[in-house]
């Protein structure tokens, strides 16, 4: 599990404030090495719990993934340290669009209530990309009715032994700006958070859309390993990862007030009107 001095690291009020405004943010050594090892060696080691597909999705990617069908329990402490926080955001966001629904308060109920509009296959995994594989600009939403607005992307292997290249890619696309792209340097240990697909401000009083993307470079040597940690299901169930077709791309209670004064209209920025 991520260590009690990590832990301690996370400033929540800057990191939903930059994921606010730019759509990712990084906490960076969330997870320990021997964390890190244990995930990526999941592929070879849990072949129980893990569906390995090749070259899934015509163009998404080049390597192989395995999916999440049962997660290990570093990945649902994972669920349960990052969701209440994102949570609150994503409410926000909801709010500032205009919408009345909230997310639920736990990443156990919002797969429930994921199950009820028929999303029942998971859509996280493991990557494992050796030399010029990658992933090409995407998003993790294929028509799905409730899709939790952030996922994470946690990198398992060390830039400084395991990979070179392999740069995480984040592409925005402002209703009133050109695409930006950024790479994201990521070191082992680290969780990017990111904006599954779009993300909503208030510009003079007009509600004004982001749309987001994420890729991989292609990696220039060695292997590089990652877990894509995406909170909401996806449609069908897990028994369809037979078809690569047909692939598609609780912890303790926390509020507006363990972030600091004025996270919700100040520091987010929520609109009210």
């Amino acid at each position: 599990m991520p260590t009690q001095f990590s832990l301690q690291r996370i400033d929540w009020m800057v990191t939903l404030r930059a994921l606010d405004i730019h759509g990712y943010a990084t906490l960076p050594g969330l997870i320990s090495e021997a964390q890190c090892l244990e995930l990526a060696a999941a592929e070879a080691t849990e072949v129980t719990t893990l569906e390995t597909l090749s070259g899934v999705g015509a163009g998404f990617c080049q390597g192989s993934v395995c999916m999440l069908v049962n997660p290990c329990s570093v990945v649902g402490y994972l669920e349960a340290l990052l969701y209440p926080p994102l949570n609150l955001l994503a409410n926000v966001w909801s709010e500032r669009s205009g919408s009345s629904y909230r997310f639920p308060a736990s990443p156990q109920a919002l797969v429930t209530e994921c199950a009820e509009w028929g999303q029942h296959r998971t859509l996280s995994y493991l990557s494992c990309y050796g030399v010029d594989d990658g992933e090409r600009l995407h998003h993790c939403v294929r028509g799905e009715q409730r899709v939790f607005p952030f996922q994470a992307v946690v990198l398992l292997s060390s830039t400084e032994h395991d990979f070179l290249g392999g740069e995480l890619l984040i592409a925005r696309q402002d209703e009133r700006a050109p695409t930006a792209t950024f790479n994201v340097q990521a070191q082992q240990g680290d969780v990017v958070l990111l904006a599954v697909k779009r993300k909503p401000r208030r510009e003079a009083g007009d509600l004004v859309w982001s749309t987001l993307r994420h890729g991989v470079q292609p990696v220039r040597s060695g292997q590089r390993k990652a877990l894509n940690l995406v909170f909401h299901r996806g449609n069908g169930s897990d028994e369809d990862f037979s078809s690569p077709e047909r692939y598609a791309r609780a912890g303790p209670g926390v509020s507006l007030a363990d972030f600091g004064p004025g996270i919700a209209s100040q520091d987010i920025g929520v609109s009210h009107e």
